[in-house]
C-alpha cells in the first residue's frame, strides 16, 4: 500500500484529534484554583500576647481570639495577603507570618509548625 504524505499527515491529525476527546472529566469537581476556603484554625505566637487562636471560617471573616477577649475581624483590602479589620484590631497575614494591632500595639505573629 503506498500512501501519500499529504494523506498521512492529514491521518494522524484526525487520529490524534479524536484521542484528545477521550479523557472523561467528573463534572462534580472543584477547579483546581477555586477560591473556596475551607473552615480551618491556625494558633499564632505573638510575642507578649503570648498565643492567638485564629478561626477561618469564611474568605471574608475570621474569628480572633485571645486570653483576653474574642474579635470578628471582617476582610479588608491589601496590596499583599489577607488583611482584616475589626474594631481597634487589625490582622494582617502573609504566609507563615502576621501582624497584629490591638489598641494601637503591634505584635510580630508567627505561626508554629
Amino acid at each position: 500500500m503506498i500512501w501519500k504524505k499529504s494523506s498521512l499527515v492529514t491521518g494522524l491529525a484526525l487520529g490524534s484529534l479524536g484521542l484528545t476527546g477521550c479523557v472523561d472529566v467528573d463534572s462534580q469537581s472543584a477547579p483546581l484554583d477555586s477560591d473556596e476556603l475551607i473552615p480551618h484554625a491556625v494558633t499564632y505566637r505573638c510575642g507578649s500576647l503570648q498565643d492567638i487562636y485564629v478561626q477561618y471560617t469564611d474568605s471574608d471573616v475570621i474569628t480572633l481570639s485571645t486570653q483576653h477577649e474574642t474579635s470578628i475581624l471582617k476582610g479588608a483590602e491589601s496590596a499583599s495577603g489577607a488583611r482584616y479589620v475589626g474594631e481597634h484590631v487589625e490582622f494582617w497575614t502573609k504566609g507563615e507570618t502576621a501582624l497584629l494591632t490591638m489598641d494601637g500595639t503591634l505584635y510580630h505573629c508567627v505561626a508554629p509548625r
